[in-house]
């Protein structure tokens, strides 16, 4: 079955590629992203001319339903970029990426994509991701899903060390436990973003970087702000004349200039750090 979605400014290769959860599992090859979740699978495809959404699944309703949310296409970008242009730099990376978009994803999904993500890059990260699903996911008539906290219950650390994870093997172990024993990542979602940062800072591996991602990503708090090793230096240089600036005074920088769409202005300074090196 197939469907058209019609959003305005809004980019599928750049929401992909962005290092967002989904771009670490799902397959986007000749402009078609696809990908299986709860049972279907979703096929989707951007005209270059109209930006019109072609969407293909076994289920059209739920393919609608999923990459609406998915792609946060709801959000109101004109009202954003309005927020977030506060200085050229801004919107010199606005208009360089325009349309890439926030993803909502799934928090136990971003939790454990994140944890891999500690002192990794890219396709590392991919490559571990894959082989997770490979051997934890649920099989489906479309292929594996992205493993849920139940279908980790038996790994140990062997099988993570197998798939690449290395020294972040043990953080995950500890994070199925901790979710299992002490915290049902569902009950975080109408917590304001410093109190899920809090819960989700007693996994052991979880730094303010990651808690911030899931918060942003995981529960679509938009005003998190996730600080890495990109965002410091590209911070550090553009606003304050290449200065060491601690983790803190950033996050209140961040907080002061872009407020409620912190997350936002993070992700396209991010993805124009990492797209343009000499930059930094």
């Amino acid at each position: 079955m197939r469907a058209i979605l019609k959003p305005k400014d809004f980019n599928l290769k750049y929401s992909f590629e962005s290092g967002q959860p989904l771009g670490f599992y799902a397959d986007f090859l000749d402009n078609i992203l696809s990908y299986n979740v709860h049972s279907h699978i979703v096929r989707v495809k951007q005209d270059a001319d109209s930006g019109a959404l072609k969407l293909e699944s076994d289920s059209i309703q739920f393919a609608k339903a999923e990459v609406s949310s998915r792609f946060r296409l709801g959000d109101n970008m004109e009202r954003i970029y309005n927020e977030i242009s506060t200085d050229r730099f801004m919107e010199q990376s606005i208009q360089k990426y325009n349309g890439l978009r926030v993803t909502l994803n799934d928090p136990w999904e971003t939790l454990v994509v994140f944890i891999i993500s500690q002192n990794n890059n890219i396709k590392r990260i991919r490559n571990s991701t894959l082989r997770l699903i490979e051997r934890f996911g649920k099989v489906t008539q479309f292929g594996k899903e992205f493993p849920s906290l139940d279908d980790f219950l038996d790994a140990n650390e062997s099988d993570f060390k197998a798939a690449g994870l290395g020294f972040r093997s043990r953080y995950m172990l500890h994070a199925i436990e901790y979710c299992t024993d002490n915290l049902d990542l569902r009950m975080l979602k109408n917590k304001d973003s410093s109190d899920i940062k809090d819960e989700l800072l007693q996994i052991k591996g979880v730094g303010d970087k990651i808690a911030d991602c899931v918060a942003l990503m995981g529960y679509g708090k938009l005003d998190a702000f996730p600080i890495d090793v990109w965002i410091k230096r590209i911070l550090e240089k553009v606003y304050f004349k290449g200065t060491t600036i601690s983790i803190e005074r950033l996050h209140d920088f961040a907080a002061d200039k872009w407020g409620k769409y912190a997350g936002y202005a993070q992700q396209y300074l991010y993805w124009n750090a990492r797209n343009n090196f000499s930059m930094l």
